[in-house]
């Protein structure tokens, strides 16, 4: 299988079990926890699109990134094993590890330094690191940018008003949220939906055919169908 394909075929199904989080906590009155499930699958569907325009050799760095993100955490793991009680971590898988870094280094000609300098041949090296927001620049997705803010902002220990969670939004008394709330379903129902749709879509159109096709359209109107019953929650909890 061509390295796009393959990385496609790593990223769609983890982006359909990312959705199936989302759901459950939305099942379960978490609107909050969904967003922040969004958020992964936002990121899940960047990479997708990106790999997807940028073609074999965009998927082949982002597979090869995996040993350099080993390598990364396996130091990690080995600075802090002692004080956090961590088993020691075996010398000769380091060495497993380094000499797969190696052997990719000697491929594709540089080091992944970084999360995402997988993407560097298309973004740019002269630019530095580089983040999430170069690569929705790039395919198109960086509208989503406020949307991404905002689903982050509960994902960190920063201060934030409790009156600011999705849960609380209908909220007629000052008060903290520390349980499922019916409030505030319907953004991240959207945002779930229309983010599987273009995962999903990206992926289906890698090749072209009225198979294919079909089963794109037909998901567009069931995601048209759903972004109609999204608001229908909220509706009834403010009637």
């Amino acid at each position: 299988m061509p390295p796009r394909d393959t990385a496609l075929s790593q990223l769609v199904p983890r982006g359909l079990l990312v959705a199936k989080e989302a759901i459950c906590l939305l099942q379960s009155g978490f609107a909050d926890g969904a967003m922040a499930r969004w958020r992964t699958l936002h990121e899940i569907n960047v990479t997708a699109n990106f790999i997807s325009k940028h073609g074999d050799r965009a998927g082949l760095l982002y597979l090869y990134s995996f040993p350099f993100a080993a390598r990364r955490a396996a130091k990690n793991y080995i600075e802090y094993q002692e004080r956090a009680q961590l088993q020691p971590f075996d010398k000769s898988s380091l060495d497993a590890i380094e000499a797969e870094c190696d052997r990719v280094r000697r491929e594709i000609g540089f080091e992944l330094k970084s999360d995402l300098d997988w993407a560097s041949d298309f973004i740019g090296a002269k630019k530095g690191r580089i983040t999430l927001f170069d690569l929705e620049s790039d395919v198109g997705l960086d509208h989503w940018r406020p949307r991404y803010r905002w689903a982050s902002q509960h994902n960190h220990a920063a201060y934030r008003p409790s009156d600011r969670l999705l849960g609380m939004s209908e909220a007629k008394a000052d008060m903290h949220l520390i349980g499922p709330s019916n409030s505030g379903l319907s953004d991240p129902i959207q945002m779930v939906a229309i983010s599987l749709q273009s995962l999903v879509t990206t992926s289906l159109l890698t090749i072209s055919n009225v198979d294919r096709i079909v089963h794109v359209k037909t998901v567009a109107l069931l995601v048209d169908k759903l972004l109609t019953l999204a608001i229908e929650p909220d509706q009834q909890t403010e009637s």
